[in-house]
């Protein structure tokens, strides 16, 4: 088994099946991580339960800033020296996942399917003091601070729509967390017709994300056989896209390449070099110098021939940033190794990151005003096969997306949950 770098950009060139009455989950006697879960939800009122397929309008600019999200959360959890493990898993017993687990091991025997079409964490961003996962093939899990150290997960989705897609990028739009789906036509022939709408956020007391309009794509209309298939962020501050036509599956298709530096406004049309070269990842100089000390670090626990880039994610970053060593970038016959890790500014000269390989291995460091120091990280072992892909943050918890892979392919797929290591 290898760890497929997919999330690169460089490389395109629930709960446990028990009633929610139960009670509280021990761990461990010691410093326990515990799963409570939320009082139960009543049934939504005749007329209140969102379409399958939600408008294409603007969300709220209130759609999840207030202190919850308007509806009863999925679970509380508390977190704990012991880690918390979750399958993302099929549907158990008329019940949708996440689903407490013991260890990884005993995650559900799901068939590995390629990675566009299977169930996993595609990405993170934070959004303020929460954190926001895409969930491919199903839609959004947002974990946010609840009261006495707990956080709160909240799940919402619309697999009926989301299904038929795969989710090409997460991002802040406007401040609020946006997810672009589309036709991913490298293994299969798609069923559906392009995504309509292709933008969906989180909205407030809505169980089924929103489609939002963003004024950037409008010229590349779903109903002409538009997919946007890629959306990014480069190094200078503009978003590049590419936007692929097909009228049928049995013509040819037509790729145009764009570029904006806000998604609010119309693009211009750019080079494919120049579309390339926006995945190039950033200088760690150019982060901040509390992150640039902890990506050296961990880049050195990388290894001999392996090239390490590093996504970070930051409530300061729009979008996902890539770091590489200059060194790093320029050697060959190398293999790409991609590591993850979040960074926090969180005021008055106080400033944590956290950077992991795969295997859960990483660096951890902290600014207190004049003071500044590193230490040594490292997740709970996954079990042989399996690797870690993504890592963020939520009030006092890390909460880290894990994935069973196998070259394309994925099996299964979930969350591990910690106490943070920082006080």
């Amino acid at each position: 088994m290898k760890h497929i770098c997919r999330f690169l950009p460089v490389v395109s060139f629930v709960i446990f099946a028990l009633p929610l009455s139960c009670s509280n989950h021990t761990v461990s006697k010691q410093k326990p991580a515990r799963f409570v879960s939320p009082p139960p939800q009543a049934a939504p009122a005749a007329g209140q339960v969102p379409s399958p397929q939600p408008p294409p309008q603007a969300a709220t600019p209130e759609a999840i800033s207030a202190p919850s999200l308007g509806m009863p959360p999925l679970a509380i959890i508390k977190s704990g020296d012991n880690p918390l493990w979750f399958e993302l898993g099929p549907e158990k017993a008329g019940t949708q996942g996440p689903f407490l687990i013991n260890n990884p091991d005993e995650a559900s025997l799901i068939p590995f399917e390629p990675w566009p079409l299977a169930r996993f964490i595609t990405g993170m961003v934070i959004q303020e003091d929460r954190l926001i996962m895409g969930m491919n093939r199903e839609g959004f899990l947002i974990a946010m601070p609840w009261k006495d150290g707990g956080i709160a997960l909240y799940r919402i989705t619309d697999a009926a729509y989301w299904g038929n897609y795969t989710i090409g990028s997460l991002f802040l739009f406007e401040g609020n967390p946006a997810a672009l789906l589309y036709r991913n036509v490298f293994f299969v022939d798609p069923l559906a017709d392009p995504p309509a709408p292709r933008f969906f956020t989180p909205d407030k007391g809505n169980i089924r994300p929103v489609g939002i309009g963003i004024p950037a794509f409008e010229a590349f209309h779903p109903s002409a056989g538009w997919d946007i298939e890629a959306l990014r962020q480069g190094q200078d501050g503009y978003w590049y896209y590419r936007g692929t036509q097909r009228p049928s599956m049995e013509s040819p298709h037509n790729s145009v390449y764009f570029r904006t530096s806000d998604l609010s406004l119309p693009g211009e049309a750019v080079s494919v070099s120049a579309f390339r070269n926006s995945a190039l990842p950033i200088s760690p100089d150019k982060a901040p110098p509390l992150l640039n000390r902890v990506l050296d670090k961990a880049f050195g626990l990388s290894g001999r021939n392996r090239t390490p880039v590093a996504a970070v994610i930051s409530p300061q970053f729009p979008y996902t940033r890539y770091f590489a060593a200059a060194a790093a970038l320029s050697s060959e016959g190398e293999r790409l190794i991609e590591l993850s890790g979040y960074y926090l500014n969180t005021g008055g000269g106080n400033a944590r990151a956290l950077v992991i390989l795969p295997d859960g291995r990483g660096m951890s460091g902290e600014t207190q005003g004049d003071t500044s120091g590193l230490q040594a990280f490292t997740l709970p072992a996954l079990p042989e096969g399996f690797v870690y892909t993504r890592v963020g943050s939520s009030g006092n918890t890390v909460i880290a997306a894990w994935e069973e892979q196998q070259d394309l392919n994925v099996g299964a797929a979930g969350l591990m949950i910690l106490r943070s290591p920082f006080p």
